[in-house]
């Protein structure tokens, strides 16, 4: 047997369970059977854990947390001052400490905003090449994925509110 196909890096399909030392060809954590000898039926890799596939998620919702906590500082500002923040006449950072403060973590993980989706792009990819995950079913992600960037970016621009050009002011 090839050092590539050794039991030691086959994973199921279905799941990602490690497929070694096993009396049976069949997954015990979802029952998917598997042959030994055809690689169409398990992954070779490492497994993808739930640590790297919350972070994927998180990645590509990135954007949307953003969004809700810079309207977050908008209602902390709104319950130090009294009145809804107004674009031009209060100023974020000269509220109180707390808001300054805030003001200054939103801007800092903006910076992160435009770096997410390189990494997210990679996570995708390396989750499907893991799993070998149906090319039509990544492609539907990937285009739900664009919508809520393109739905961030629509809220951002048209937000009712105005806390994102408040907190830009």
């Amino acid at each position: 047997m090839t050092a590539g196909l050794s039991s030691a890096n086959r994973i199921c399909l279905d799941c990602g369970y490690p497929l070694k030392r096993l009396r049976e060809n069949r997954c015990p954590e979802c029952g998917r059977q598997f042959s030994p000898q055809d690689p169409t039926t398990f992954a070779v890799g490492r497994r993808m854990t739930r640590g790297w596939m919350i972070a994927t998620w998180f990645v590509w919702l990135y954007p949307v947390l953003w969004l809700v906590y810079a309207h977050l500082v908008w209602i902390v500002a709104w319950a130090f001052i009294g009145h809804m923040p107004r674009w031009s006449l209060d100023d974020p950072k000269q509220i109180s400490p707390i808001v300054s403060l805030l003001c200054g973590v939103a801007m800092i993980t903006l910076v992160g905003v435009p770096i997410a989706p390189l990494i997210g792009i990679i996570a995708t990819v390396r989750y499907y090449r893991l799993r070998r995950a149906r090319t039509g079913l990544g492609i539907l992600i990937q285009s739900g994925v664009i919508a809520i960037w393109f739905g961030v970016i629509v809220l951002a621009r048209v937000d009712p509110l105005g806390a994102v050009d408040w907190l830009f002011d």
